[in-house]
């Protein structure tokens, strides 16, 4: 009697172990960064078009990079910028007015929008 249950089990478990199905579940998070929807280079060449130049800073013929960190909102909008170094002679409030009023493509997580940063190197050449 023995032998006969524990035969019918062995069969019972081989069978449910071969019956499991095979769920190909999609695992992958899909993440985008935020980022300046024209690109980088567009953004580059907004700014160098735009700043404007102290005369102190001229007569010194700064030259330099300026690090920046950029909070962008999930409304596109910008909160804060942080810099990493300064510059000086109204360069820094000079980068932050010019990219303030932008907006940007926020952070995408499974198609969720977040909060996100993005940093930037803008090289500074007063001529």
């Amino acid at each position: 009697m023995k032998k006969l249950i524990l035969t019918g089990l062995v069969i019972v478990l081989t069978l449910a172990a071969f019956s499991q199905e095979n769920y190909n579940v999609n695992m992958e998070i899909k993440t985008e960064s935020a980022r300046y929807p024209s690109g980088d280079l567009e953004l580059h060449k907004y700014l160098f078009q735009n700043i404007k130049y102290t005369h102190e800073a001229i007569e010194a013929k700064v030259k330099g990079q300026l690090m920046i960190s950029v909070d962008v909102e999930p409304d596109s909008t910008v909160s804060n910028i942080t810099f990493f170094n300064s510059i000086g002679y109204g360069i820094d409030e000079q980068v932050k007015a010019l990219i303030m009023p932008l907006k940007f493509a926020p952070k995408i997580m499974n198609g969720r929008v977040f909060k996100g940063d993005v940093m930037y190197n803008i090289v500074i050449q007063a001529h």
